[in-house]
């Protein structure tokens, strides 16, 4: 049997956006090793991205409450050396209160979503 190593939250390794969060940022870190090295050192061939928008209208990379530091076009450079190495990705449009989960949300949500469909087959 072929077994497929995945990782959880894999953009958690980055530093959080808020400082308020920084104190807690440690219980929203579940990788602690950039995408590359997941990828390279670890054999990681899956990979779990959670995103949601900010008032801008910008993608946000997040876990639960906790935000973090990474424009677009730095997560897809990642996106595409996932794509060159033939990996897997699962995103998920993490929103945690019901009042940001709006219409807008979700039709930013599915752009961004075929947006990467369509740049990483």
């Amino acid at each position: 049997m072929e077994y497929m190593i995945g990782s959880h939250n894999s953009w958690s390794f980055l530093p959080v956006r808020k400082w308020w969060l920084k104190p807690f940022a440690f219980m929203a870190k579940c990788q602690n090793k950039n995408i590359f090295k997941q990828l390279s050192v670890y054999n990681v061939k899956c990979f779990d991205l959670r995103a949601r928008f900010n008032k801008k209208g910008e993608i946000v990379i997040s876990h639960g409450f906790m935000e973090y530091k990474y424009s677009k076009e730095e997560l897809f450079r990642d996106l595409t050396l996932l794509n060159n190495n033939e990996c897997l990705l699962r995103i998920l449009h993490e929103v945690r209160i019901k009042k940001q989960y709006t219409r807008e949300s979700i039709e930013k949500f599915i752009a961004l979503c075929e947006e990467i469909q369509t740049k990483f087959p």
